[in-house]
């Protein structure tokens, strides 16, 4: 006895919920764009001497500072909307070194105790929500 014929399925590529970075967290993608931003503003003061007149003006250091900024407050909405909170307490940490990197020398000698002391207490308080 033969078997009735089965029609071809076609196989396709299955669906990969999320393919793209961007669509899989649009957080990040956010947190991109505005460093990228920030960047070219940054590029752009330097090159058009618009900060010749700035004494404490240094375009890494700002360009750190920003990303910094930008870094840690996008973490704290994480928090806040307590979406994906595993990436929380990394871009905190990461947004506070990045902070400390841009400011360097000119930060008063308190500042390095406390983001050290922020940082571990973000650990700490990561550690001790995890089951």
């Amino acid at each position: 006895m033969q078997e009735p014929a089965r029609k071809h399925e076609e196989q396709t590529r299955p669906e990969v919920e999320n393919d793209n970075w961007w669509e899989s967290d649009r957080t990040d993608a956010i947190g991109w764009a505005l460093a990228f931003i920030w960047g070219a503003l940054v590029l752009l003061a330097e090159g058009s001497e618009f900060t010749k007149d700035i004494s404490w003006w240094d375009g890494w250091g700002v360009f750190f500072v920003g990303v910094g900024v930008i870094t840690v407050t996008l973490a704290l909405s994480r928090l806040a909307t307590n979406y994906r909170t595993g990436k929380t307490g990394g871009g905190v940490i990461f947004g506070l070194i990045l902070i400390g990197i841009g400011v360097g020398d000119m930060a008063p000698v308190w500042v390095w105790p406390l983001v050290l002391a922020v940082i571990g207490i973000s650990i700490l308080i990561s550690a001790l929500k995890k089951k």
